[in-house]
């Protein structure tokens, strides 16, 4: 009796653990590129930069860059979820320009079809953004 307890214990635990540390599903985990971006109903060119986000089980990292100098104009990375529907950022580092940002939480909606994301919801700036993302990883 006691063997079987401890076991059921044991496998309780460890499922538990693996289930905390799958924060994000294996949908949403790679390499995308920005191929749409509105923000705040204004329609950005995306055409002459090089947008990417990196996102794993845990963490994100988006990068912007200039397609003409290839130098980083921003980035931004922290922590993330994602439960299939509901995407969430946390914050943890900013580029240049973004302090309103710094340690602030953006919750969006996902929706993903193949590969290609749409990302849309309200910053904590109170913009309203709307992004399609394309896998790169995948291409």
């Amino acid at each position: 009796m006691k063997k079987e307890t401890i076991f059921i214990l044991i496998f309780m635990s460890l499922f538990n653990l693996s289930t905390i540390a799958q924060t994000c599903k294996p949908n949403i985990i790679g390499a995308w590129r920005c191929v749409r971006s509105v923000h705040g109903g204004v329609k950005e060119k995306v055409e002459d930069v090089v947008f990417i986000k990196y996102i794993t089980k845990t963490s994100f990292t988006w990068v912007s860059s200039s397609k003409e100098t290839q130098i980083v104009r921003s980035a931004m990375g922290g922590t993330c979820s994602y439960d299939g529907k509901i995407y969430v950022e946390n914050i943890a580092f900013i580029g240049p320009g973004m302090t309103r940002f710094l340690n602030k939480k953006h919750t969006f909606n996902v929706d993903i079809t193949g590969s290609k994301m749409h990302l849309y919801g309200t910053m904590s700036d109170k913009v309203y953004i709307d992004e399609i993302w394309v896998r790169v990883d995948r291409e």
